[in-house]
């Protein structure tokens, strides 16, 4: 079984279509294939990226609703406008954290600090994400925070390893030699790990998409082979069978028979055994089954609906479309489950991580900092809520239900507005009652 590593090695290849998700690098070489049959077919192969557009559809969600933030730090709030020192405000830095978190199940975050030459450009912390595959060494708390660590970085091109402990820090080079190092003093590491499980390592349930998505290019690989050989008719050279016995054909017709069953063979094998076969009766062409190519492609269709579902797509077509509206909602409320599960470990990752920046500024970030995830995303199909209120309506359910459901319809398709406007939405729809009944005590 692979190490974890190795695991989220292989999510940020399968992530960025690199390493084995490129140049047909994930392709299985058949035992029959020579090395160069082998590298053509690798050379034709294509990679269909599930997991970035499952993590970028899981992030998108989350992020229509921001965190609500506070603070009346001046160097806190610096933080959120500008995160990473790189001009991205915290809501920037932490989406595209979350998407590489979601794809791997754990990331981890380092709360770093401007050197003394620096302190008068920036004086106050700056954050660093660090993906779980660069870590070599690690060791845990009794509580299960990040201990002491070792990173693997480069630094002018050359290798290097960055380690951090409670009290102090290192850059070593691939030799051992100590480069730089010095004291922090924080009493905690600056490095903070984020899982979804709240153990780390921990590997994420998208990163089954991975494993999936393997098996699919050399599904898909395999299905491109017999088409390739197969969709066109094949030449067949068909001969009688030769009656060795002496006296029953003239010498000389046996050796003109030999004669053209060899040219045959040569004709055959110049076409290639892919394209032509010998056998016993007439001259014709044969067209082989569709069945085998079928068989993959209902195949394929299998592991892209379980790709789907872990990635929690809800945009279905097809015999899918036409699910049960029990099932539907069965879908959304599991979708509505993962996302509040996940904003929750961001809300508690955010706490711990201001709380070291904190202690780098010397004060009690808990007291001067308050960051709210949202507790129900209510994601939700549109089209099935506007039916249901079309249904409430006609069966004259009272008009506070019918409101509510409009609330609804309302959170579900105006959440990334501001909250004023937001606000504004929901209030028109109580004042839009009000007037309906003024104008029915009018008449």
């Amino acid at each position: 079984m692979a190490s974890a590593q190795q695991q989220f090695r292989e999510v940020s290849q399968a992530l960025n279509a690199t390493g084995i998700f490129s140049g047909g690098g994930a392709l299985i070489q058949y035992n029959s294939e020579t090395d160069d049959q082998y590298s053509k077919r690798q050379q034709v192969s294509w990679y269909v990226n599930d997991i970035r557009p499952a993590c970028m559809r899981f992030v998108g969600y989350l992020t229509k609703r921001p965190a609500l933030r506070q603070t009346e730090n001046a160097a806190l709030q610096a933080i959120l406008d500008d995160a990473d020192w790189r001009g991205n405000s915290i809501d920037v830095f932490f989406q595209s954290f979350m998407l590489e978190a979601k794809a791997r199940g754990s990331m981890l975050l380092l709360v770093d600090m401007p050197n003394n030459d620096q302190t008068a450009e920036r004086p106050f912390p700056y954050f660093s994400a660090i993906a779980p595959e660069q870590v070599s060494k690690y060791t845990l708390t009794d509580q299960g925070r990040i201990e002491s660590i070792d990173i693997i970085d480069t630094i002018d091109g050359k290798a290097v390893t960055r380690y951090f402990d409670e009290m102090s820090w290192k850059i070593i080079d691939g030799e051992g030699n100590i480069l730089q190092q010095g004291e922090h003093n924080l009493g905690l590491c600056p490095v903070v790990a984020f899982t979804e499980s709240g153990e780390y390592p921990c590997i994420g349930e998208f990163a089954a998409i991975v494993g999936l998505s393997k098996r699919l290019i050399n599904l898909r690989s395999e299905l491109d082979e017999i088409l390739r050989r197969h969709t066109f008719p094949i030449f067949s050279a068909q001969f009688p069978i030769l009656d060795p016995i002496a006296g029953e054909m003239p010498e000389s017709l046996q050796a003109r028979q030999v004669s053209l069953i060899a040219a045959l063979k040569d004709a055959v094998a110049n076409l290639g055994k892919d394209r032509g076969i010998v056998s016993p009766s007439s001259v014709g062409f044969v067209a082989p089954p569709d069945t085998p190519a079928q068989t993959y492609r209902d195949v394929i269709k299998d592991i892209e609906e379980k790709v789907a579902e872990i990635g929690f797509n809800t945009n279905q077509s097809g015999e899918k479309s036409a699910e049960s509206g029990l099932a539907l909602t069965i879908r959304f409320q599991a979708l509505n489950a993962a996302l509040t599960a996940f904003a929750r470990r961001m809300e508690d990752f955010e706490r711990m991580v201001f709380y070291v920046a904190g202690r780098w500024l010397g004060i009690d970030a808990d007291a001067a900092y308050s960051a709210q995830w949202s507790r129900d995303y209510q994601i939700a199909d549109v089209t099935t809520e506007l039916s249901t209120l079309d249904a409430l309506a006609a069966s004259n359910f009272p008009q506070e239900v019918i409101d509510e459901q409009m609330r609804t319809i309302v959170q579900l398709l105006f959440t990334n507005r501001t909250p004023a406007v937001f606000d504004a939405i929901l209030e028109s729809i109580g004042s839009a009652e009000v007037r309906e009944s003024e104008n029915e005590s009018d008449d």
